[in-house]
């Protein structure tokens, strides 16, 4: 008859050497354990700071001094760049002229209405004595409206110039950059010399951070993980500059999706403290979102749920061959029993990739289940034939 001899390999598995006739099978296991079970959601995502404001020039001109650079502290109000006022202030000479010239044209115009009121008072005084036409009253009231028009027209091209005056003096202004926030400096995009053009859009000269003790990430979550993702959830990362981890807390799931080479993500919003200031905009963070958590519970390892024996394995186990055609059932696992392989069905929680909670079934804690199976003769197999020039040599696989 067939025997089987256990040898314990530690407190994380056993090994099973079976011999029958001329087959061997050598059986690896491992224990059902007690510990956590973590799932978690991997995903990349980019450092960004809490609050960054760009500013740019409203006025097109040459930039004439810089008074901030690279990693320069600023407050509010703070004088970033000039840009070269003097062909503003030229044109706001001419618009200052412009403005007396049209207030100097409605006295005068009002003079002329002044006077056609008077020769309209005068025509009327005669008509009631019938000294006059009628047709010259007409007349006179024709050039009284007309001259009370001219005076509102002139009045209005006061305003206009009045307006373009104002205009130029506020580009005047503009031309005095200044930091609209309290922050840092991250990029200057601008040299002493350069001309900046505010025609088609406002140009970027400066991009300032508000704090970076306190950052935010913006990551990417497949469209598969997003439903598991809810805020105030506890995530981890790594960066490439540092070797440690870093934590974080997600504030927002945006509902916005994006589609990229037809993959579907959504933006993941990670608050993140930063009081040593070691993290910088631009970072990729490597993250690992934790959405669910089970301490304590018992845990069956993932490979003996993905095990599956073939047919060889029962027939050199000297056992009835069982029908296994079709998608492995969920939740089933082996165990050695009395020599021979038996199934065990279990009801199982969440996972973390490496173990599952197994929530009730017939299996205690430290029962062992079946994780692998290979013969003797392909643990033993020369290296030959794992040379490709032969082929790859035939396996019993236990991931079916």
């Amino acid at each position: 008859m067939a025997t089987v001899a256990v040898l314990a390999l530690g407190s994380t598995g056993a090994y099973y050497a079976y011999r029958a006739d001329d087959v061997g099978l050598d059986i690896t296991t491992a224990p059902v354990t007690r510990g956590n079970v973590v799932e978690t959601v991997r995903a990349i995502g980019t450092l960004e700071a809490m609050t960054s404001v760009q500013v740019g020039a409203q006025v097109t001109g040459i930039v004439q001094s810089l008074h901030a650079d690279f990693n320069s502290i600023v407050h509010k109000g703070d004088l970033l760049a000039q840009i070269d006022p003097s062909a503003l202030r030229a044109q706001a000479a001419q618009a200052r002229a412009g403005v007396t010239r049209a207030e100097a044209e409605v006295e005068r115009l009002q003079v002329l209405l002044a006077d056609a009121g008077a020769r309209l008072g005068r025509t009327r005084a005669l008509f009631v004595r019938s000294l006059v036409a009628p047709a010259d009253l007409d007349a006179a009231g024709i050039a009284r409206r007309l001259a009370q028009a001219q005076v509102e027209a002139a009045q209005a091209q006061v305003e206009q110039a009045r307006a373009s005056l104002g205009q130029l003096e506020t580009d005047i202004e503009r031309t005095t950059i200044r930091s609209p926030i309290d922050g840092i400096v991250i990029s200057r995009d601008v040299d002493v010399g350069q001309t900046v053009s505010s025609r088609m859009q406002a140009p970027t000269l400066f991009l300032v951070a508000a704090d970076l003790s306190r950052m935010r990430i913006v990551a990417s979550v497949d469209e598969a993980d997003v439903a598991r993702i809810r805020q105030k959830q506890p995530v981890t990362f790594f960066v490439d500059a540092f070797g440690e981890e870093f934590d974080g807390v997600i504030t927002q799931v945006r509902v916005q999706p994006t589609l990229t080479q037809n993959v579907v993500s959504y933006a993941v919003i990670i608050d993140v403290p930063n009081l040593r200031l070691e993290l910088r905009p631009g970072m990729t963070a490597t993250l690992t979102i934790e959405t669910a958590r089970h301490d304590g519970v018992l845990r069956v390892p993932n490979a003996a749920l993905l095990f599956r024996p073939s047919s060889e394995m029962f027939t050199a186990l000297d056992q009835p061959v069982r029908p296994l055609s079709g998608p492995r059932p969920a939740g089933r696992v082996w165990i050695v029993r009395e020599g021979r392989l038996t199934p065990v069905q279990l009801d199982l929680g969440g996972s973390d990739g490496a173990y599952t909670e197994l929530r009730s079934g017939t299996l205690g804690e430290g029962v062992e289940v079946v994780t692998a199976i290979t013969t003797t003769a392909q643990r033993q197999a020369p290296a030959m034939f794992n040379n490709p020039l032969f082929g790859p040599r035939q396996r019993w696989g236990h991931f079916h």
